[in-house]
């Protein structure tokens, strides 16, 4: 008799519960205390029947801020499990992957050419360094300017970036007016710091 009424209790009270969450509008998070639509709720499970406790917004602050306090051996652990997943779900990832970017066109191309910018002002540094090493090692710095012949502290400019160690040897205000387009370069001045 127990058992029964018991077995009758939980299927009514799991009724109850999916008309509730049915009929429920809003839910309120339990970190930042707002009333939120359920939108704002991601799923607990792959069922897609139970929500998170707290919104996306502060569930991927919660994250964020775990992953700031993690060590370096336990973050590479993380970063292993994160690259095991992947490669366990590499075709669901893809499409997802796929799906965000046709879904997402323009915040896609926004977040390409701010990598791309990154990389070639890193290439620039990178590049700057290995002259600056050059010309430091093989003492090829001049005290005169290429272009305008004036005696005073020079700067090694490249004409080309494809082209790392073909330098010219300038003064700052004709280095500023070449970069502004005031100035053309004369090829015969061009030094080739690889000898």
């Amino acid at each position: 008799m127990y058992l029964e009424l018991l077995n009758w209790w939980e299927s009514s009270l799991s009724d109850y519960l999916i008309i509730l969450y049915c009929n429920m509008e809003t839910k309120k998070c339990t970190i930042c205390k707002r009333n939120l639509s359920l939108d704002h709720f991601s799923f607990k499970d792959s069922t897609h029947t139970t929500l998170r406790w707290c919104c996306k917004e502060c569930n991927a602050k919660k994250y964020r801020d775990k992953y700031r306090t993690l060590s370096e051996s336990e973050l590479i652990k993380e970063r292993e499990r994160h690259r095991n997943w992947r490669n366990k779900n590499r075709e669901r990832d893809n499409n997802y992957r796929l799906r965000w970017r046709n879904e997402n066109k323009e915040r896609f191309k926004e977040s390409c050419r701010k990598t791309k910018d990154k990389n070639k002002k890193l290439w620039k540094i990178k590049l700057w360094w290995e002259c600056y090493y050059l010309i430091k090692k093989k003492w090829l710095r001049t005290n005169i300017c290429s272009l305008c012949n004036k005696i005073c502290k020079t700067f090694a400019h490249h004409p080309d970036y494809n082209k790392p160690y073909e330098v010219i040897f300038v003064c700052n205000h004709c280095h500023s007016d070449i970069h502004n387009w005031y100035k053309e370069v004369d090829k015969s001045k061009i030094v080739d710091l690889s000898m």
